[in-house]
């Protein structure tokens, strides 16, 4: 939690060595678990998740119902978060069976919190209501102030998704003062964050500052680093939009060396993302090349490679006079994209004779071909491939098998 991954890895380790020649099978299945926890905030999803089975099958073997709830709890979050939607509430529907057959309710409170965050992500809000109102009803019979103040919260994050801002106002100030009574400085600075989000959609802008300071303070106070960078990337976004960039740069430079201390790529990926988007907006060509030339290789998901096209286009703009182009995001496998060599981050100039500027471009120019010469066995593709010169591909009519993106 303090970020220091590394030492936290060694630790493990140690752990798991002493586990294993000492034969406690239970506390191996909680060093893999806590060990699959660190691989997950990495952003090593794959590894993340050979743990946590690994974690998994020994609780079975073993028949430690409580550890393997817990388990597939966390397997379940990391699927959500990898956009598997279904395995997710499976997992968390498997995990939420064993806490009712051992009479884990406060276990069982926070895994139907999590599966409203889920279903609301889904944009399933009145079943994501009832499944909090579930959890906040068993917080409040066994007593747990921490789960009441982690449901309102949700719930509160439900009333903002709706648009009611008053409630979900009230309920996240609910959620604080519970968290002040019981000394939760952690639950108390995410809270304080999501407010300062509701104030920021209001336009309330000094007051969401105003809150995003204190949970600033807060997270600092407690040695949060990830909830630190998170907060420092929004109050970098204020001041960039208060035209104070160099005051955003300085938040944002730390937030990254906060992720870059904990390995959290995928978090220091998303932000420089971001700090690119903004400067390409603002046609501020020499900060988006800083920031793309910061990420590599597994870092290019479509919207990098998009923005990559976005800052080749400006910084080549005579060539793009024609057409803006659109940029390859996947190529799939066995597909004529794939076949005749094309990439993801291939700038798609013009088919045919059509140019293309926007994802429909393409699919227009395709049935155009169709119709215009239906004995035809190539058409040919003008592209770029930054850094070089514009190329052309023959394909075959038809479906190309690729996921294209307007260049920002």
């Amino acid at each position: 939690r303090q970020g220091h991954v590394d030492k936290a890895r060694q630790l493990c380790e140690k752990s798991l060595r002493i586990d294993e020649q000492i034969g406690d099978a239970r506390g191996r299945a909680a060093t893999l678990h806590q060990l699959a926890i660190l691989e997950a905030q990495q952003g090593h999803v794959d590894k993340a998740r050979q743990l946590y089975e690994q974690s998994v099958h020994i609780d079975e073997q073993i028949g430690d119902a409580q550890g393997r709830a817990a388990t597939l709890h966390q397997l379940a979050i990391l699927e959500a978060r990898q956009g598997n939607v279904d395995k997710a509430r499976q997992l968390y529907e498997q995990s939420l069976r064993i806490k009712e057959q051992i009479g884990d309710a406060q276990g069982r409170a926070a895994t139907l919190h999590q599966l409203a965050g889920l279903e609301a992500r889904q944009g399933h809000v009145d079943k994501a209501r009832q499944l909090c109102e579930k959890s906040l009803r068993i917080d409040e019979q066994i007593g747990d102030a921490r789960g009441r103040a982690a449901t309102l919260h949700e719930l509160a994050g439900l009333e903002a998704q709706q648009g009611n801002a008053d409630k979900a106002r009230q309920l996240y100030e609910q959620s604080l003062r519970i968290d002040e009574q019981i000394g939760d400085a952690q639950g108390r600075a995410y809270t304080l964050h999501q407010l300062a989000g509701l104030e920021a959609q209001q336009g309330n802008v000094d007051k969401a500052r105003q809150l995003y300071e204190q949970s600033l303070r807060i997270k600092e106070q407690i040695g949060d680093a990830e909830g630190t960078a998170s907060t420092l990337g929004w109050l970098g976004l204020f001041d960039w939009r208060a035209q104070q960039r160099e005051a955003a740069d300085a938040k944002w430079n730390r937030a990254l060396a906060l992720y870059e201390q904990m390995k959290a790529a995928p978090d220091r990926r998303d932000l420089l993302t971001v700090i690119a988007r903004l400067a390409l907006a603002t046609d501020d060509t020499p900060r988006a090349e800083r920031a793309l030339s910061r990420l590599g290789p597994s870092d290019l998901t479509p919207d990098v490679l998009a923005l990559r096209a976005g800052l080749f286009r400006r910084q080549h703009a005579n060539g793009f006079k024609a057409t803006p182009g659109i940029v390859v995001t996947e190529v799939q496998a066995g597909t004529p994209a794939a076949r005749v060599g094309l990439v993801p981050g291939d700038i798609l100039l013009q088919y045919g004779d059509r140019p293309l500027g926007r994802p429909e471009d393409l699919t227009h120019a395709i049935e155009v071909a169709r119709s215009a010469s239906p004995a035809a066995t190539a058409i040919p593709l003008r592209l770029l491939r930054p850094p070089g010169p514009p190329r052309i591909f023959s394909v075959p009519p038809g479906r190309l098998g690729v996921a294209i993106q307007n260049i920002p």
